[in-house]
């Protein structure tokens, strides 16, 4: 009899290198043989495993056995990853030699390594021994509905100690792999000398455990890859046919899908091998092989064990689906009797001949009514009337008999009688008994009379409707927002109905859900600037009539108006009926930041008059574009930038637009300024910022105007350059060029005369900006710490040494002038390497790239030739349509004169 724990002393004498890898080899062989009959499985079953010659050798022989098991322990202690593989595969024949003792010897020994167990004698004709274990050592049996639990003890019939005993030889394997990995740890030169027959075993094993996890039970029938069709229409469940469906019409199923499936089709039975040629030949009909192999083939492969942990994973089981995410736009995972609309069920169920009417009914009756397991095996009934289901749990002694004869379903029927009658006044356990004396006949007709009666409906609490929100109940005001977003993410400002990623819409959708507004045309809104993608924006200002707090036909007893009321403000009012009050006037800013993404937030809020519009009030846009300093001629660019200060006619420095009237614009100031950062370690890493203050501005002319300024500080271009595009007479037609980049441009400020926003009457909300503060300095602190990081990288890399004549061979692109610069830069050995730092800089300086100068290159048309075309496109969109009219009147008088005219006009 082994003991428990066994494999405690290591056997002792010498033993040779080749009987050390042969008896490993000769023990991995064996617990490959009894891992894929699936000795636990059967255990589990209360079956009994096959006759394995080549294992009870091992078995039989006490030396052989001791030394081939210290010798994989030794083997697998060293990698943790392997150690449940180990343990598994020595679970096995652990239970495989139970198969072969009495039912008391895992009793026994239990009881040699101090588990002892109290026991409890049931009272039934039929005494049977339970003993009380802790829940926590039949978690096995729990999960299989085997065993009944009070108060944390499980009760565990003698029949299944064995897997008590199972469970603690698998925690003692641990406990000593995890002490022969520490004594390894000090003794590690002893062990080195061993290492590469250990790895030589470990590869076998991992090559044996990948052909033992396609394992099937004897008694599951196997579904050959030819007959998965025929097959599925035929046996499958719904959930199971339903995904095979949707792969052989779409060719293809999405993550959740793919698991579900492919794990049920391991549990049919099918290989590794065969599991990757099914899903081959469906998904290479849209995508390449290569793609297949690439993103998907991993995955089949892990599930079975060839990859990663070298898991046996099992297949999915009911509790799982039924529990598990619902299925959502092109996802058709889950089960049918759960996710699924009973109108959508039934149409499906419908379109099978083998359901009945009335079992359709009882299928959806129990879907609806919460059970979907129940009408998954209603459903199985309903197409295979003459199998039966087996009930693999025996809490019982006396239900043995009644399983023979009565179908789980059955089973499970009896239980609903019993939880009906609860209350009734019933005994319930003299019921119980006269169903089991009964005949089988009269048992099943009494289950039929209560399954046919009409479900009784859950009693629901009604659910308030919920109340309708009045505004027409408060006072409305007239207010003007500021606020902040950050635009990179968002196709600008201005909603768009093709477009629903803009600010605009978001601040709406904020508006309506916090309840200050019912619709955004008749709020009276207005907005002040309009950015484009990409663009972001501090002082950004919307006006626009809100709801207050305050009851409509209430006085205010310390203020004038409404308009006198800060935000977040307490005022007294008095109601309509004498009645005496204090509210809370609606904190605008905080009040719908709650319902804004973090990129967007509203700073400030104050009255404004009713005819305020934010657009054209507005006396003044400050703009702000940042750049990083890099090579730039800062004064050339600053004294280039005083010209485009004044009153000018802008149209070289903005996108046409047809429909404009005049591109005169005024700006008031343009400067260049130096920014506060604690990432810059040199010159060329400052950041600098534009600040553009103008009363309005065309279409993308800061862009515009901050591209010419680019080409300028780079030296390509003289300063000279801005005063010949501004002369409109000389130069009216634009050269081309790129205009700079969105991201860095933001909309700093706008001013007004008569709004303001921070004064004394009408001050911030503290509240707001705290909690505005607090979200834009974890945005910074997350960014900063992102620059640091590339910054950090950046400088390891300029550290590095390179070779010059590799630098000229490699970089050949800006050959032969770079191996001037550095013959010029460095005169040293051609061979001697140098810091990559000062090989960057000369790569701009060594560049083939031919700059053309602005006024080279091809120029747009004039503005006023785009409005000359403009003109003939739509005088002969107008000439088409009367054309059309005109030939459709004559065809309703005369269809020949009709069709000569048109030939003639042909």
């Amino acid at each position: 009899m082994p003991a428990l724990g066994s494999y405690e002393t290591p056997p002792g004498g010498a033993v040779s290198l080749d009987d050390v890898e042969l008896s490993g080899a000769m023990r991995l062989h064996a617990l490959s043989t009894v891992y894929k009959c699936g000795v636990v499985e059967l255990v589990h079953r209360g079956k009994s495993p096959p006759v394995l010659d080549d294992v009870d050798t091992l078995v039989n022989d006490w030396e052989l056995d001791t030394t081939s098991h210290h010798v994989l322990r030794l083997a697998f202690c060293s990698v943790q990853e392997m150690w449940e593989m180990f343990v598994d595969l020595e679970s096995a024949l652990f239970a495989y030699r139970l198969t072969t003792m009495s039912t008391t010897a895992p009793i026994q020994l239990l009881a040699c390594h101090g588990h002892s167990y109290r026991k409890r004698i049931t009272n039934t004709e039929h005494s049977t021994e339970v003993f009380e274990v802790p829940f926590i050592e039949a978690s096995s049996l729990i999960r299989r509905r085997r065993v009944r639990l009070e108060h944390g003890i499980a009760l565990v019939p003698m029949s299944d100690m064995a897997h008590i005993a199972i469970h603690h030889f698998k925690e003692l394997m641990i406990v000593r792999l995890r002490s022969l990995r520490a004594a390894i740890l000090i003794n590690r030169q002893e062990y080195e000398r061993l290492y590469p027959l250990l790895e030589h075993l470990r590869a076998i094993a991992t090559k044996l455990l990948s052909r033992s996890c396609e394992i099937h039970l004897p008694s599951r029938p196997r579904v050959a890859l030819h007959e998965i069709d025929i097959v599925a229409e035929r046996h499958f469940p719904l959930c199971m046919k339903h995904l095979h469906h949707k792969l052989r019409s779409n060719n293809h199923l999405k993550y959740d899908g793919r698991v579900q499936y492919r794990m049920f089709l391991k549990g049919l039975g099918l290989s590794a091998q065969e599991n990757l040629e099914f899903w081959r030949s469906a998904f290479t009909k849209i995508m390449a092989t290569s793609k297949f192999e690439k993103e998907y083939a991993y995955n089949i492969r892990h599930s079975y064990g060839l990859e990663g942990a070298r898991k046996d994973y099992e297949p999915l089981n009911c509790q799982q689906i039924v529990s598990g995410g619902a299925p959502r736009n092109g996802q058709y995972h889950g089960c049918p009797f759960n996710h699924w609309g009973t109108y959508f069920l039934r149409a499906q169920l419908a379109n099978d001949q083998r359901i009945s009417h009335g079992a359709l009914d009882h299928i959806l009756r129990s879907a609806s009514s919460g059970n979907p397991q129940e009408a998954c095996r209603r459903y199985f009934d309903a197409l295979h009337p003459n199998a039966s289901t087996g009930s693999d749990v025996a809490m019982h002694p006396n239900l043995e008999q009644l399983d023979k004869d009565v179908s789980n379903f059955k089973l499970l029927s009896i239980l609903r009688v019993l939880k009906e009658t609860v209350g009734a006044g019933v005994n319930c356990a003299a019921l119980v008994l006269s169903l089991m004396a009964s005949p089988v006949d009269a048992v099943n007709a009494a289950v039929e009379q209560v399954m046919n009666a009409p479900a009784k409906k859950k009693w629901q609490q009604k659910r308030k409707a919920p109340r309708e929100f009045n505004q027409a109940n408060y006072q409305k005001r007239h207010m003007a927002l500021k606020f902040l977003y950050m635009g990179e993410k968002y196709a600008g400002f201005a909603r768009q109905d093709h477009m629903d990623e803009t600010i605009e819409r978001y601040l709406i959708d904020a508006l309506k859900q916090t309840k200050l507004i019912e619709d955004i045309n008749t709020c009276n809104y207005s907005r002040c600037g309009r950015t484009d993608r990409g663009v972001s924006a501090f002082g950004q200002v919307a006006g626009i009539t809100l709801r207050s707090n305050v009851p409509a036909g209430a006085e205010l007893l310390d203020h004038a108006s409404i308009d006198d009321v800060r935000p977040g403000e307490k005022v007294r009012v008095k109601l309509a009926n004498g009645t005496e009050k204090t509210v809370t006037e609606v904190d605008y800013a905080v009040h719908i930041n709650r319902s804004l993404p973090e990129d967007i937030r509203v700073y400030a809020a104050t009255s404004a008059r009713d005819t305020f519009d934010a657009r054209f009030d507005c006396r003044g846009r400050v703009y702000r574009y940042f750049f990083v300093r890099k090579n730039l001629d800062i004064e050339r660019m600053r004294t280039a930038a005083k010209s485009l200060v004044g009153l000018h006619d802008y149209r070289n420095f903005c996108r046409i637009d047809t429909n404009c009237q005049t591109f005169n614009r005024r700006i008031k100031e343009f400067n260049i300024v130096k920014c506060d950062s604690n990432v810059a370690t040199s010159s060329e890493d400052q950041v600098y910022r534009f600040e553009i203050h103008g009363m309005a501005f065309l279409w993308h002319q800061v862009r515009c105007m901050v591209s010419v300024l680019f080409m300028i500080g780079e030296g390509r271009e003289e300063p000279s350059v801005i005063e010949r595009l501004l002369d409109i007479e000389a130069n009216p037609r634009k050269p081309q060029y790129d205009m700079a980049s969105d991201l860095p441009l933001v909309l700093h400020d706008c001013i007004f005369e008569d709004v303001t926003f921070g004064s004394s009457n009408s001050p911030h909300s503290p509240l707001a900006l705290h909690h505005v503060h607090d979200s834009l300095s974890a945005q910074w602190e997350q960014h900063t710490i992102r620059a640091a990081i590339l910054k950090s990288n950046l400088a390891e890399l300029d550290s590095f040494r390179v070779h010059r004549d590799l630098v000229v061979e490699d970089l050949d692109h800006f050959s032969p002038k770079l191996e001037q610069l550095l013959a010029e830069r460095f005169p040293t050995s051609a061979t001697e390497p140098v810091a990559w730092h000062q090989v960057r800089p000369l790569l701009p300086l060594a560049s083939r790239r031919r700059y053309f100068p602005l006024f080279t290159r091809m120029t747009s048309d004039s503005v006023d030739e785009k409005k000359h075309k403009m003109k003939e496109r739509k005088r002969r969109r107008n000439d088409d349509a009367s054309l059309v009219v005109e030939v459709a009147t004559a065809q309703q008088s005369d269809p020949n004169v009709a069709a000569n005219q048109e030939q003639a006009r042909e």
